[in-house]
C-alpha cells in the first residue's frame, strides 16, 4: 500500500506538483481520484489531509526532510516564488480549456527567465519546493502544449528538473 493519497485530476497541474514532489523525495503514493467535494489537490497521510498544492509541498518537504528551507530567508523566498507560480501562473494549471498566455503571464515569464540567467535554481544552488511547484506549473503547461522555447534559461532550469532522480513527466501522471 502507498504511503501517501493524492485525491486529484491526473490532468491538473496542482495534482502534478503534488506527484513530482512526492517522486523526487522518492516517496510511495498513488493517484485516486477526486470526488465532487474536493477542489483538490488532496493529499493523505496516514490520519492527516492536507488540501492545497503549495501546502501540500510544504508538509511534504517537512515530512521528508527533502526540498524545503534551510534559513528563515529561504522560507521567506520559497513562499515569495509559490505565491508568484500561483498569482502569474494559475491559470496554466488548469485541466480545462486551451492554454493561453495573458500579458501578465508573458511578463511573469520573462521575469523568471532573467532570474533564472544568474541563479541555477529559483532559491541559491539546490532544488527547493519552489523550482518543484513553478516548475510544476511550467512542466504541465508544456506537455499541453505552452512553447517555451524563447525561455532560454527557463528551459534550462527545466532540464536541471527533469535530470533529478525520481523526476516523473506530466504525461505519466495523466494516465494514472
Amino acid at each position: 500500500m502507498a504511503h501517501y493519497v493524492v485525491l486529484g485530476s491526473p490532468h491538473a497541474g496542482d495534482t502534478y506538483k503534488v506527484a513530482l514532489m512526492l517522486g523526487l523525495a522518492g516517496q510511495s503514493w498513488r493517484l485516486a481520484p477526486e470526488t465532487a467535494d474536493i477542489c483538490g489537490p488532496v493529499l493523505l497521510a496516514g490520519d492527516q489531509s492536507v488540501r492545497e498544492a503549495g501546502a501540500i509541498l510544504d508538509f511534504l518537504a517537512e515530512e521528508t526532510r527533502r526540498f524545503g528551507p534551510k534559513s528563515d530567508d529561504e522560507r521567506r523566498q520559497i513562499m515569495r516564488w509559490m505565491l508568484f507560480d500561483a498569482r502569474c501562473f494559475g491559470c496554466l494549471t488548469s485541466d480545462r480549456g486551451e492554454l493561453s498566455v495573458s500579458p501578465v503571464t508573458a511578463q511573469a515569464l520573462a521575469m523568471a527567465d532573467q532570474h533564472l540567467a544568474d541563479h541555477p535554481f529559483l532559491i541559491g544552488r539546490r532544488l527547493t519546493i519552489a523550482d518543484i511547484a513553478l516548475g510544476g506549473t511550467l512542466l504541465a503547461a508544456a506537455a499541453k502544449g505552452l512553447s517555451l522555447a524563447a525561455l532560454v534559461h527557463v528551459e534550462n532550469w527545466l532540464d536541471q528538473i527533469r535530470a533529478q532522480p525520481g523526476w516523473t513527466g506530466p504525461e505519466v501522471v495523466a494516465k494514472a
